[in-house]
């Protein structure tokens, strides 16, 4: 091995230009590779905080089916799972605040200081989280309104009215509704069952699972142990898809770096064979003197190694290099601030240096073939028909392979499976051999053309070609890659935009009435504003029905009948189909007698599924409508875990049934408006939500009615 480190120092040092210029190579691929490893760990890190803080990290959650307290000793089953990495309490209860002389019920939650930060870490702008008993904190409207600033001691009243006193430790953001003006506060789990006297009880139990558990899976099996109307199902942050686009984007990121490797393979191997050629004396002068095969082959694989090793040595550092300084160009893309990811760096150092190896291979199996006399000759050789044959029979066979991979993978699991490993690099070496012959085939038809154009002599370009075929090709593909890492880029960030992002789309404002019915007058002047391009009106109504039970003491259970305008609604907010077909479902709303469920009604009303009728009672009458769909909204599911009311949602989703305002019209007599759901022109993008909702609280101008963004 010391003949061949010799060797390999002696030819690198020998021509440092082109040594600098390969190093560079595999330097580059190592800073594009290492700065997208951190620059993805940075933007995830940073995601995944920012959904935690506003809708938590939990991937389960275990409840009641009508949101009612239960008995919280199933925490001790989740907690013995091996599969469960954590649980929490979430459960909520009303005390007395004293304070300027008065009493004020104040909705307080429990919080485990020991893992709250897994679960949801607060939002703090002053002081610091609760870390023992004894502690509160307040949300800004809260503090202000008892005119109290962390590190003062306040009062509260516990359930039988005695008082205690407790330190506000932090103030946070506000994450209320404009019009849910109730104080809001938490304290630890213990502090609040010694308040309230609710011992043992939970509202709901958040889980977290080990990063393998298919959430789903585990929830239905946990679901079937459940006693009584207790459910286990994935949190909003499953159910909008943020975890498989945190996959999609460690798939993307293999992707992009095998073609950066590969890449730099192919430029290794150009240069190692031009190197290569040029030593052919050389190489016979060692064979003359005694040096063996292994030993020639050897010197341009420890050649090709330490290139790529010197190049990660230099690309590493400058790929988190430029990690960071996106970090502090884009504080608010990233921050989280920068986050290394050793997976990616270590990936990054073992693509450089297999890619000097790869790319060193061909030399090395030259090196090993050298003859001393051929060797020793000065004249150049023609292109082999043969060899260009054979790499053209070679590319068309390796695209084939993906070509099949794709063609009969019958999922997407299989088909990831392969392709990542084979069928991807299969097809990119396949073009990349490809550009030998069509490099060829280019410079036979347009030689002559080129070389008139140039003023350059007749057969001098075809010539240069026939002589170097495979560098030029390699030199084409080198150019190759560069376009395919762009188009790349350009249709993964496309198809995140278009299948993740925009799947999770609401209203950019509501108007909601809570006193009176708005006006058809009033939703016109907020038509005519500026800074609005379209609203939809919902309406919701309350019926009666048999469905849910048997009546009881003159008393029928009752259901929400939520009339929507199909048009702009699915214009506006973008929906997930838990069963039936859009296509076939939206015609049937349009034409009437049709409704759309939330998944959770045909999960908690058996005996109800798509096709059935479901009756509704009115002043005698029982209507019957026809149930053509079961849908759920991620964005308004990330809206309703964001203001936290959860309770209200749940309940309307097992009772509500959803239809359009023509058959409101038509079958209820009546046309109000209880909601606008509001999109605000794109045009106005600088518009701020406080000016956009200033505007339309002024077009709608009543006191009945709240704003918000």
């Amino acid at each position: 091995m010391r003949a061949a480190w010799l060797l390999s120092i002696n030819a690198w040092s020998g021509r440092k230009g082109r040594t600098a210029l390969l190093v560079a190579a595999v330097a580059l691929s190592a800073t594009l590779v290492a700065a997208v490893a951190c620059a993805m760990a940075s933007l995830n890190t940073g995601v995944e905080y920012r959904m935690a803080q506003r809708i938590g990290a939990a991937d389960l959650r275990v409840r009641h089916v009508f949101n009612e307290h239960f008995d919280r000793h199933i925490a001790d089953k989740l907690t013995a799972n091996p599969r469960v990495e954590a649980v929490t309490v979430r459960v909520r209860g009303a005390i007395n605040v004293k304070a300027a002389g008065e009493s004020t019920a104040t909705q307080f939650r429990a919080v485990l200081p020991e893992n709250e930060e897994l679960f949801r870490p607060e939002i703090v702008k002053d002081g610091q989280p609760i870390a023992q008993d004894g502690e509160i904190l307040f949300d800004e409207k809260t503090a202000e309104k008892f005119g109290i600033e962390v590190g003062d001691t306040i009062t509260l009243l516990d359930y039988k009215g005695a008082e205690h006193d407790f330190i506000l430790v932090a103030v946070t953001e506000n994450l209320t509704l404009e019009f849910l003006d109730t104080p809001q506060g938490a304290m630890t789990l213990n502090d609040l069952e010694r308040m309230t006297g609710m011992a043992g009880r939970a509202k709901e139990l958040q889980v977290i699972l080990q990063d393998e558990v298919d959430v789903a899976a585990f929830a239905e099996d946990f679901s079937e142990g459940l006693e009584g109307d207790l459910i286990a199902e994935p949190t909003t942050r499953v159910t909008a898809g943020y975890d498989a686009m945190m996959q999609g984007n460690t798939v993307m990121f293999l992707l992009a770096s095998v073609f950066a490797f590969i890449s730099a393979s192919f430029i290794v191997l150009t240069g190692m064979t031009v190197n290569s050629a040029e030593r052919q004396r050389e190489l016979a002068i060692l064979r003359c003197i005694g040096g063996n095969r292994f030993q020639l082959a050897m010197s341009q694989i420890v050649a090709g190694s330490t290139l790529g090793a010197a190049g990660a040595i230099f690309g590493i550092p400058a790929g988190i290099l430029l990690a960071w300084v996106l970090t502090i160009v884009a504080p608010d893309r990233l921050p989280a601030g920068l986050h290394l990811w050793p997976m990616g760096l270590a990936l990054a150092f073992i693509g450089s240096v297999v890619a000097g190896v790869l790319g060193s291979g061909y030399s090395a199996y030259n090196a090993s073939r050298a003859k001393p006399v051929p060797a020793m000759r000065s004249q150049a050789s023609s292109m082999s028909v043969r060899s260009v044959a054979v790499v053209s029979a070679a590319a068309v066979a390796l695209i084939a392979v993906q070509i099949v991979i794709v063609g009969f993978s019958q999922d997407p699991d299989t088909l990831i499976k392969w392709y990542t490993p084979l069928g991807m690099p299969s097809m990119f070496v396949g073009y990349f051999l490809l550009g030998v012959p069509v490099s060829v085939a280019v410079a036979w038809v347009a030689s002559g053309v080129i070389s008139r154009l140039f003023g350059l002599p007749p057969n001098a370009l075809r010539r240069s070609f026939a002589g170097t075929p495979f560098r030029n090709g390699f030199t084409a593909g080198a150019l190759m890659v560069g376009l395919a890492l762009m188009t790349s880029v350009w249709t993964n960030g496309s198809s995140l935009i278009r299948d993740w992002i925009d799947t999770i789309k609401f209203p950019d404002a509501f108007a909601n009435s809570v006193l009176s019915p708005l006006t058809p007058e009033m939703r016109a002047r907020v038509d005519n504003l500026p800074e609005v391009e379209s609203t939809t009106a919902i309406t919701l109504f309350k019926t009666k029905t048999q469905a849910f039970g048997v009546e009881l003491f003159g008393n029928k259970p009752g259901t929400s009948f939520i009339a929507f305008e199909p048009d702009e609604f699915f214009e506006m907010t973008e929906l997930k189909w838990a069963a039936g077909d859009p296509e076939k479902a939206i015609p049937k709303l349009e034409a009437g007698g049709a409704i759309l469920v939330a998944k959770e009604f045909l999960v908690y009303r058996e005996g109800y599924g798509i096709g059935d009728m479901f009756p509704i009672e009115y002043r005698g009458r029982t209507l019957e409508f026809e149930i053509v769909g079961a849908v759920s909204s991620p964005g308004l599911d990330i809206v309703n875990r964001y203001f936290d009311i959860g309770e209200e949602y749940a309940e309307q989703s097992v009772h509500a049934v959803f239809g359009t305002r023509a058959d409101l019209r038509k079958h209820f007599g009546t046309d109000r408006i209880d909601l606008l759901q509001i999109s605000l022109a794109p045009s106005l993008a600088e518009l701020s939500d406080a000016q956009a909702t200033k505007a339309i609280r002024g077009a709608i101008n009543s006191p009945g009615v709240v704003v918000g963004s």
